[in-house]
């Protein structure tokens, strides 16, 4: 049986799912980002916009802790090399299916550009000084703990 929408049914079904509707119990900007999936973020606002849209009472300061302090939220470049922030869960996930391959294609950009300007001579010499760069700023990062 096929059931026909009108367009105010959509829309209704749409605000419900993407939780505008305020019907819902959810209270934490954590629980939004794991309904949602994820906050499209490439605006450093649209994440505190949209939060503040499904939350009553919501407060900056949730987002930040959450991002910052508790780390139950990660902002991360995805699909298409946008960013986005979603639950710590899903890093794995979003790492394997989009930003490994974004990655891999900024460093061959990034060497390109290096060897185009003179600094390493040339495309060997810019992807051994970027190895040791990386291999540098991991130790850094380990020693200091984090």
């Amino acid at each position: 049986m096929v059931v026909k929408m009108n367009t105010a049914q959509r829309r209704a079904r749409l605000a419900k799912r993407h939780l505008l509707t305020g019907a819902h119990q959810i209270a934490a900007v954590s629980e939004v980002a794991d309904c949602l999936v994820a906050f499209h973020a490439t605006d450093p606002a649209s994440v505190y916009l949209s939060a503040f849209a499904r939350l009553p009472n919501f407060a900056a300061t949730e987002l930040e802790a959450a991002l910052y302090q508790e780390r139950s939220l990660i902002r991360m470049l995805g699909m298409r090399r946008t960013m986005f922030v979603f639950s710590r869960e899903l890093v794995p996930v979003v790492q394997k299916a989009c930003t490994d391959e974004i990655a891999e294609k900024q460093r061959k950009l990034l060497i390109q550009h290096l060897s185009q300007q003179g600094y390493p001579h040339n495309v060997p010499e810019a992807e051994n000084w970027l190895a040791s760069v990386c291999d540098k700023t991991a130790a850094a990062v380990v020693k200091r703990g984090r």
